[in-house]
């Protein structure tokens, strides 16, 4: 099984990658994105600032950076710089799936 990783194919049977590496879960006016793609660093962000969140649901879809403002061009900077979004082509992209489902057993996350 692959999942679409805009043209970098990563197999969820690779060693190294596993469900719940990268995911976004949604409070009400925050979402708290889980970053375990460094074995050594995992990361928590929590996405609070009104302009950073607007812009994070913006880019659930990819979009032409042309169409942005540039504040969400700042926004989207931000989030390029912490990996957690991608920009290729003149279009960006949010990379955290949100997580839909807890796998069981959910502490595997």
């Amino acid at each position: 099984m692959s999942l679409p990783t805009w043209g970098e194919p990563v197999r969820v049977d690779q060693p190294g990658h596993a469900y719940g590496m990268l995911y976004h879960r949604r409070g009400p006016d925050f979402v708290t994105v889980m970053d375990r793609r460094d074995k050594e660093a995992s990361a928590r962000y929590t996405l609070d600032d009104p302009d950073l969140l607007a812009t994070f649901d913006l880019l659930q879809e990819p979009v032409p950076l042309t169409e942005l403002s540039d504040v969400q061009r700042e926004a989207v900077a931000l989030l390029a710089g912490e990996g957690l979004a991608r920009v290729t082509d003149g279009h960006a992209v949010a990379l955290p799936p949100r997580i839909g489902r807890w796998p069981v057993p959910c502490t595997g996350i």
